[in-house]
């Protein structure tokens, strides 16, 4: 299994801990807030994030991005899509980031293939 990468869960941070430029701590009433709700020293307040299953950057307001794809996009088109992006993540397998996380990717890629096949 992957190592899952920690974010500071400052609003609108989005940055890996340890990362962040600081901007997410120029609103010091923000601050103030973050560091009463967690108990912590002013430091960035870790969450542990999947970035395979449930990747922050692909989360938000309130919908996910796959499905958004998959409401504007009809059943057939949808899984294209997902072929192609199981494709993807198979043929950088070894050439770009984790291995282990491309393959992981692929895998969640066909599994949603697998629940909108007829």
């Amino acid at each position: 299994m992957i190592e899952q990468k920690k974010f500071c869960t400052v609003p609108g941070c989005n940055y890996p801990v340890g990362e962040c430029s600081g901007a997410c701590w120029a609103d010091d009433e923000a601050r103030i807030d973050i560091i009463g709700q967690n108990g912590n020293d002013g430091d960035h307040y870790a969450a542990t994030v999947d970035m395979v299953n449930r990747p922050p950057h692909y989360t938000h307001g309130g919908i996910e991005c796959i499905d958004a794809i998959q409401a504007a996009l009809g059943k057939e088109q949808f899984k294209g899509y997902l072929k192609g992006a199981a494709l993807k993540y198979i043929w950088r397998l070894e050439h770009k980031g984790e291995a282990e996380e491309n393959a992981e990717k692929a895998i969640w890629y066909l599994k949603k293939l697998l629940e909108v096949l007829p």
